[in-house]
């Protein structure tokens, strides 16, 4: 509909300029400056309406992907508060739960990284592929 008025808005236009000059617009012309004038009219009481229904839709969308969303956290930090052992980060804020993961990790990283390295299978020593080579 916008798309029409736009292209009906020249002919609006040249029937103005036309009757301006004081000649005569063709019976074509004319009625192409009816529609624009119709579809004017039509566009100012039905657009403020429609944008204001697409508003509310956007915003009904998005209040149930912030629903489904807040929904998934709640899961995922239930999942996470079981896998690292400690309830509390339930009832902590987001962030604060965050970085007690991260300081906890970091804490305990590298004294696992270097009992993980001690192992032969990790890292690469001939031991471990004469175990395999004997034991096949």
């Amino acid at each position: 509909m916008i798309s029409k008025h736009n292209r009906k808005a020249v002919d609006f236009a040249r029937y103005n300029a036309l009757k301006l000059r004081d000649e005569t617009p063709d019976k074509k012309l004319h009625e192409s400056a009816q529609t624009f004038q119709s579809l004017h009219i039509s566009l100012l009481e039905e657009l403020p309406t429609f944008l204001s229904l697409t508003c509310e839709f956007v915003e009904a969308i998005v209040n149930q992907f912030s629903l489904a969303q807040a929904a998934w956290y709640r899961a995922w930090m239930g999942e996470l508060a079981k896998i690292v052992g400690d309830a509390s980060l339930l009832r902590m804020p987001g962030t604060e739960a965050f970085v007690n993961i991260v300081a906890n990790f970091l804490e305990h990283y590298e004294s696992q990284r270097e009992l993980m390295e001690a192992f032969s299978i990790v890292n690469g020593t001939e031991t471990c592929f004469l175990v395999f080579a004997l034991s096949g």
